[in-house]
């Protein structure tokens, strides 16, 4: 376990993932891409999870570089496009508590 949440995670997902067909995990990839606009609003949460002690430092720099103006960056590993998009959907309805990241607890 490292000090990032999200990392721990991915490497989870990243076991998950290795388990699925090519063509499944190439679904999964158009499943979660993402437009400029949603970018935009991820590094927004991101930013607002940050000043609220939701995520760390290292944490919010992840996503933070995981994105850029049009989308993903490019060459971002499936399971930190899965890591980071499970999160954003969690964080617009639970702002108010730490425990946020709930979501990313696994066995």
């Amino acid at each position: 376990m490292t000090c990032n949440r999200l990392l721990d995670f991915a490497q989870w997902v990243r076991g998950q993932l290795d388990h699925l067909q090519p063509q499944a995990l190439l679904e999964l990839e158009r499943m979660l891409e993402i437009e400029p606009h949603e970018a935009r609003a991820y590094q927004q949460r991101q930013a607002q999870a940050r000043m609220r002690g939701i995520l760390n430092g290292e944490e919010a720099l992840l996503i933070y570089r995981s994105l850029d103006s049009d989308g993903w960056t490019p060459g971002l590993e499936l399971e930190l496009k899965v890591t980071i998009a499970a999160l954003m959907d969690r964080l617009p309805a639970s702002y108010a508590t730490p425990c946020t990241l709930v979501v990313l607890t696994y066995e």
